[in-house]
């Protein structure tokens, strides 16, 4: 009880969201298929989010709208081009309706968009800068959050135990938003994580984290400008993309990188992201973006290995967590300084692009001596410089990447998206990823969790037989010409997966999903030394329903099913089942959301993930296994047309389980209770 109250006097120290902003469906699906590629199961950046809310705050005018800000909205190119040749024949937009005339547009997609955008006559970017600087909104933004029951880290004796705990285990944040029309952004941002100190010990400047950044748009030939923390999305991924990202997945249209090239960074997350300044300069047709960053990471440093350098690291920490000694002394052990940038010529329906990038480490990286390591750059000093383009030509839009790294590897990446039939879109791409190809914060498309080791070729198809049935999917076949972890040769693997969504009237929508995929790994006998490789088949079956029972009320469910190995060595499955009420009344000052939700899997082979709504942050994402069951429950309260405040509480109880977690996460119970709450003031 003592800890509730104090967790309670907590609630000061963070704030939220204007509206409960919930990230679409889509999104939340490429989040699950992410986590389930790369096995990690984390929370969500709240960047996404951000950009979501500063929409509905600030509607995308599609009037005056470029192709840089419409790729936040997740449409494709042949969308975006639709867009752009309609405007420059038939000149600005009237009404919103007038969306379902662009070829490639669905009632769907338009339903989808409608609460980010806007049907405006052009607005004029020449105010003076200090209408930049004092007509915009502030929002001030506190949160808090913790596990209610102590893991064994916050127990341990600090004076004998490596892995004891030095801090409270409450997470907090303050964020400090202004933005003018996404003209001018300036963030603030302070966090502390579970097992922090706070203004002590290894803390004394209070917070763990802190980030700040100015933003500015459009003032003249400047077409972008960042000083402090920022992110840099060039070309398909292969140099450098620290943005948000979409995987493979069942949206098969979906497959190209898009983004700004310079975007402001006011995220909790604390690894991808540079620290510096960029700038972009548009002159006619042109582009040259230039960029800067000196940063300190974590890392796992090694002194007197016997390797040619003396000293090195063995990994970066990517965590963010400094909650023990050892992990407090791994804090900013590398420097790492880059440099790099962007010159692009665009004209109509045609643009180049050549990007370089150069990173300058203090200490080598040195990874194990595996043989799946073999080709892993141990350079101080590594860069890459990569060309891309994109071309539209009727119904046909061409992207692509070539890269090199400083290993004289090369990665390329070439897709095209084809709308075929009005009612019918495909999409091809094929990637070619050198085993010796390396890149530090590269996120291309390919099966592996950064583009190397790596050829494939994947196939999309998008059908809307009529205005009640979408169908949608890919298949995908690729291969890995050198060793991975756990699997000791070059392999091979397909997947592919299909989806129907049928919505007979606006208030039910139903998805039926399944998806396949066939990997190898190592097996080795008991009786034998030896190992090999067997091919693991992974199938799963998704059905989701969401019914609107009146303007206020909204049901959603889900029934998910996993075969891993079926009938095979490792045969193993799982079942996953929850319903969600939502509540949200038009006008009124209170919302909320319930889930139920019941998981049974063999082990941790057969788990299961799924994406939970959190208004006091982005969300996160879960790996489900075991038997247990778990609730949530999210309020929305706006007490005052300027405040709002946010709470989520989340229970999850494993009735055949001793205890949950392990080291020194272990909690010597059943159960696991979260609560976080947020504070708004808008100004």
């Amino acid at each position: 009880m003592k800890r509730l109250i104090n967790f309670i006097l907590l609630l000061f120290f963070h704030a939220v969201i204007f509206a409960q902003t919930e990230i679409p469906a889509v999104v939340q699906r490429q989040f699950e298929q992410n986590a389930e590629r790369i096995e990690d199961q984390s929370s969500v950046s709240d960047e996404l989010l951000d950009q979501l809310q500063q929409y509905i705050n600030h509607p995308l005018n599609l009037n005056e709208a470029d192709e840089n800000s419409l790729t936040q909205l997740g449409l494709s190119p042949l969308q975006i081009n639709a867009l752009i040749q309609y405007r420059s024949l038939l000149g600005i937009l009237i009404d919103i309706h007038e969306l379902q005339s662009l070829p490639g547009w669905s009632l769907t997609s338009i339903q989808r968009l409608l609460p980010f955008v806007s049907v405006k006559e052009k607005f004029n970017v020449r105010d003076n800068f200090n209408k930049r600087i004092s007509g915009g909104e502030h929002t001030i933004i506190l949160r808090a959050s913790s596990v209610l029951e102590l893991s064994e880290g916050y127990k341990y004796d600090a004076s004998s135990a490596s892995s004891h705990y030095l801090g409270s285990p409450d997470k907090l944040l303050f964020k400090y938003n202004y933005n003018y029309r996404n003209l001018f952004q300036l963030s603030l941002l302070a966090e502390k994580d579970p097992g922090e100190q706070f203004f002590k010990g290894y803390q004394k400047s209070g917070f763990d984290f802190y980030s700040a950044s100015i933003f500015l748009r459009r003032m003249g030939i400047i077409k972008s400008f960042a000083i402090g923390d920022y992110t840099i999305s060039m070309g398909q991924g292969l140099i450098q993309w620290q943005g948000f990202a979409l995987g493979k997945s069942s949206d098969a249209m979906s497959i190209k990188r898009q983004s700004e090239l310079v975007r402001p960074y006011h995220s909790a997350g604390e690894i991808n992201f540079h620290r510096g300044a960029a700038i972009t300069i548009q002159y006619k047709k042109f582009e040259v973006t230039s960029f800067i960053s000196l940063r300190k990471l974590d890392a796992n440093k090694i002194i007197d290995s016997g390797f040619y350098f003396d000293q090195h690291i063995s990994s970066f920490q990517t965590s963010g967590y400094h909650r023990t000694k050892a992990e407090c002394l791994d804090k900013n052990i590398q420097h790492q300084f880059a440099y790099g940038g962007n010159i692009s010529f665009s004209k109509t329906s045609l643009k180049l692009g050549i990007n370089f990038i150069k990173y300058h480490l203090q200490y080598p990286l040195i990874k194990s001596a595996d043989l799946y390591n073999l080709y892993q750059n141990r350079a101080i000093h590594s860069g890459n410089i990569s060309l891309n383009y994109a071309y539209t030509y009727r119904n046909f839009h061409f992207f692509g990447e070539t890269a090199t790294s400083g290993s004289k590897a090369f990665a390329a990446v070439n897709g095209v998206l084809m709308s075929v039939a009005t009612n019918a879109d495909v999409s091809l791409l094929l990637r070619n990823l050198s085993p010796r190809y390396q890149s530090l914060n590269a996120d291309a498309f390919s099966e592996n969790a950064t583009p190397s080791n790596e050829n494939g070729f994947f196939c999309g198809l998008v059908l809307r037989p009529s205005s009640q049935w979408q169908l949608d999917g890919y298949f995908d076949l690729y291969t890995f010409p050198w060793l991975k972890y756990n699997v000791n040769a070059p392999s091979s693997g397909t997947s592919y997966q299909l989806r129907a969504l049928y919505k007979p009237k606006k208030a039910l929508e139903i998805i039926f999903d399944f998806k396949s995929e066939i990997n190898a790994i190592n097996y080795q006998k008991y009786e034998s030394p030896l190992r090999s490789l067997i091919m693991i088949p992974r199938k799963q079956f998704r059905i989701n329903a969401n019914y609107s029972i009146n303007k206020s009320l909204i049901l959603r469910s889900r029934v998910d099913m996993l075969w891993y190995d079926h009938h095979g060595l490792q045969n193993a499955q799982g079942v996953l089942l929850y319903t969600d009420l939502l509540y949200k009344p038009m006008g009124k000052a209170f919302s909320g959301g319930l889930r139920l939700q019941y998981f049974q899997t063999d082990n941790y082979n057969s788990r299961l993930y799924a994406f939970e709504n959190d208004p006091s942050s982005s969300g996160s994402i879960s790996a489900f296994y075991n038997k247990g069951y778990r609730y949530y429950l999210n309020i929305h309260v706006r007490p005052y047309p300027k405040m709002s405040f946010n709470m989520h509480w989340g229970y999850s109880i494993y009735p055949e389980e001793a205890s949950l977690g392990s080291g020194a996460d272990k909690i010597l119970k059943s159960h696991k209770t979260e609560i976080s709450c947020q504070l708004l003031y808008h100004l």
